[in-house]
This record gives C-alpha cells, structure tokens and sequence, in this order.
C-alpha cells in the first residue's frame, strides 16, 4: 500500500484506461485526480502537488510528450511516466532525455504500471526531501553570516549568491565600508562544492606593499632581508578553496599586476624563486570604491578589473533598505542576548522608529555595534529606547536616569547614594538601572559606596 495519500494525476483521453488506472491506484493507497487531456491537467492548481503524472502519450490537442516539455519548463518535481500503444525504442529514449521516468506499453500488467508508479513517487518525495534541506541550508548559511532582510534588494543579493556559488567564477563584492561584503563572500565559499576548503581573506588595505607580495605569493629564505625561512603565501594556502582580496581597490600598481598574473596563470611564483607553483582556488574581491571608475581613470588596471568583475554583486547602503533595520536589529538583540547569556532581548516601537529615522553611516556594521552596547545596558527584558550618536559618537541609552541627569550624572549619583545610605541596591532601583550599571558608573567617576553609608 502506499503511504501517506500521495496525489497522483492519471491523464488519458480513454476513458476505459482512465477508470481502470484511477481505481487501481486508489486501491493501492493513492489520492487521484483523472483528467481526459493533458491541457486541463496542465492548468490544474494541484499541479505541483503531484508526485507522479501517469500520461497517455498519444491525445488530441496536447501529447504526452508535450505535456512531460511542460512540467518540465515549470520545474514541477513530480515524475513524468508516458504509457504508449505505439512503442518502440527510439521513442522512448528520446522521452527519458526530456525527463521522462519511465515508459510503458500498452497493454500493460496493472502491477507493472503501479511498481513504476511507486518508484516515481518515491523518487520524487526523496527530490522534495532534498529541496527542503537545500533550503534550510540556505537559510543557515544566512542567518549565520547576517544576510537578513526582507527588501528587494536583499532578496536580490541572495538570489545572485545561489547563481552564483557553484559557478566557481571571479566575483567582484561592491559597497560602502559595513555594508557586509565579507558576509556574502562568506556565503558565496559555504554554499559552494569548495565548501570543505579553506576561507582565506588578504586585507590589502591593512598591509603595506612591502609585506603584501610575500603576504599573497610566499618567498624563498633569503628572498629579502628576515626572510629567515621559506613560506607560502596566501595563493598556495587557500588551494581547493577561496581566496577573498579584501579592498582590492587599495591595491598598489605592482600588487595588481602580480595579482592580475597569478589570476591569469592559475600559478605563482614566490619572491627569491623562480619555481611556478599552480594553484587551485576561486578568487573573490571587494571594493568600497567605485572600481569601473578607478580603472576608467586610470587608478586601476583595466585588465585586473575585467578578470575580477565576472560578475558583481552590489550590496546598497543600509539607508537605502531600511524596510531590513527592524529584523536585522531584532536578529543581532537573539546573537547578543545568547553570546552575553543576557535571555531574551525585545525591542520597543520608540527605539525602531528612532532607528529607522536614523541614515547608519557605518551602515550594518554599525547597527550592529549599537545593538550588542544597547543588549548589555538595557534594563528589563526590553530595549526600551535608543538615541542616536552624539558629536563624540557614543550613543546613549533614555532611561529615567540620563533623563533626569542632563548632563549631571555623577551629582545625581551621588545624591542617591546619600540618600540611600550607601545601599547599592536600593541606589540603583531608585535610578531605574541595574546594580551592575550603577557599579560601573561610580567606578568611572571614583565614586566610593564607603562615603555614603549611614550610621552604624
């Protein structure tokens, strides 16, 4: 018997063959819908809930064989089995190349058709089965490394890193500073076949030129002055897996023209050696600059850009999607609250709007930062509020405290703790904090509990 009711689409112009078809399987355990031309079963709403189309090859209007082109153009997963009277091999090859499962004569054994059935449906659920894990990897992949939106853009940039992952081809990340280029490198090398090696990232920016050569090609000893020993470098190290040149844009002229070789050659050369050593990796790049301008303008090799730019993925500024604050904020509020073993950490409306109004010049990054600070401060199970930077970049908390204090928090500290007699713990109600918050404020302004206890 089969399992779990699983639909069947039987479809025949005979209504004999139908009849009989339908009943057998319905015998068998099947959920069936019988239709009489392959064009209403097309149309139907239950089309890709299907797990198996049984097709009469030979119907007016529209084939079997038409039918199984069909389904197979709407990337319908259930399999396609043709029943024909007019067999023969050359018919049925073609019919298995376009995707169809199985091919069976007429007249036909009813065990026959209901085993091809049954392994049709199997084959399918397993597809379904598949699909689902795919998805739930995919949705790791960006829950782990920050992809969270529901913007177009968003759903742009995730669309393009499924095209792209398994392409193996250059990918040039463009996009302000904080915006997550590395985060989608990282998704782009985890949902790729090079997911079991290596991850390397080069920050070209953060080297000087003198370092960077013998950073990305390796050297010989003695290639230079403390080269005490021969190492790889960078190129060699990621082999099997990707290599990401981070600010690629920063990169000097003789930097790229040795990256730009090494691309080209798929092999290096370290410094004080004249060894050509192949290498295996997928090349990623980001940039924070407009590089199609910087090579236009002659500050960027021509020819570097093109090997890179394969294709491009661009990730806007946060103020241009900020439909993603709300669910990136509540997304980094979870990471912060388990990583600082805080609980659970809501979010008011007040501190949402205020964050929404807000332009996030370090973009996601920055977000980020301001959420984990907001997370270890706030009082109660709920951020209740947030201010925007000040001039010297910090930002506040609005509590009754910062509140009242305007700009007099350690007076008002200390008159609370007059009036509380020292007691920190009745001190830090009064003030609406926590013990903790309030011991880290006298800490920084040299306030000691010793000075205001009460008699006895």
């Amino acid at each position: 018997m089969a399992d779990n009711d699983k639909l069947v689409f039987v479809i025949d112009d005979d209504d004999a063959v139908r009849k009989s078809l339908g009943q057998s399987l319905v015998l068998a355990g099947y959920k069936v819908v019988e239709f009489a031309s392959a064009q209403k079963a097309l149309s139907s709403p239950l089309l890709t809930e299907s797990f198996c189309f049984i097709v009469d090859m030979m119907m007016p209007g529209m084939t079997g064989m038409e039918f199984l082109e069909a389904v197979a153009g709407r990337k319908v997963m259930g399999q396609v089995v043709l029943i024909t009277g007019h067999g023969d091999v050359p018919t049925a090859v073609s019919a298995m190349r376009k995707g169809a499962y199985d091919f069976i004569e007429k007249p036909f054994e009813r065990n026959t058709a209901l085993a091809s059935v049954a392994r049709a449906v199997e084959k399918t659920e397993l597809l379904r089965q598949t699909d689902i894990l795919k998805g739930e990897i995919k949705k790791t992949v960006y829950e782990n490394w920050g992809l969270v939106g529901h913007s177009r853009a968003i759903a742009t940039i995730r669309e393009k890193i499924e095209t792209y992952a398994d392409t193996d081809v250059s990918v040039l990340i463009s996009g302000e500073t904080g915006t997550g280029k590395e985060l989608v490198a990282h998704a782009l090398h985890n949902m790729s076949a090079r997911k079991r090696g290596k991850f390397v990232v080069v920050n070209i920016a953060s080297l000087p030129e003198t370092l960077t050569m013998g950073e990305l090609f390796g050297y010989e000893k003695g290639a230079f002055t403390g080269a005490a020993g021969s190492r790889e470098g960078k190129f060699e190290y990621a082999g099997g897996g990707t290599l990401l040149l981070d600010e690629i844009n920063s990169a000097s002229p003789s930097v790229q023209a040795g990256i730009l070789r090494a691309v080209e050659e798929k092999a290096v050369t370290r410094l004080g050696s004249n060894k050509t050593i192949p290498v295996n990796i997928r090349i990623l790049a980001t940039t924070n600059e407009d590089l199609r301008m910087l090579a236009k303008d002659g500050k960027f090799r021509q020819d570097l850009f093109h090997r890179l730019n394969i294709v491009n993925i661009h990730i806007p500024p946060l103020r241009e999607r900020p439909e993603d604050i709300p669910e990136l904020a509540a997304s980094f509020a979870a990471e912060a609250g388990k990583l600082y073993q805080l609980g659970e950490i809501g979010i008011s409306e007040t501190a949402i709007k205020k964050m929404l109004a807000y332009p996030w010049p370090g973009n996601v990054r920055e977000l980020k930062n301001a959420i984990v600070s907001l997370a270890i401060n706030h009082e109660g199970r709920e951020i209740a509020d947030w201010n925007p930077p000040d001039d010297q970049g910090e930002t506040s908390l609005a509590s009754p405290l910062r509140k009242k204090l305007g700009g007099a928090e350690m007076e008002f500290i200390e008159e609370t703790l007059r009036q509380c007699g020292g007691n920190l713990k009745d001190a830090a109600e009064r003030l609406n904090i926590s013990p903790r918050s309030l011991f880290n404020k006298m800490r920084k302004y040299g306030i000691r509990k010793e000075d205001y206890k009460g008699p006895g």
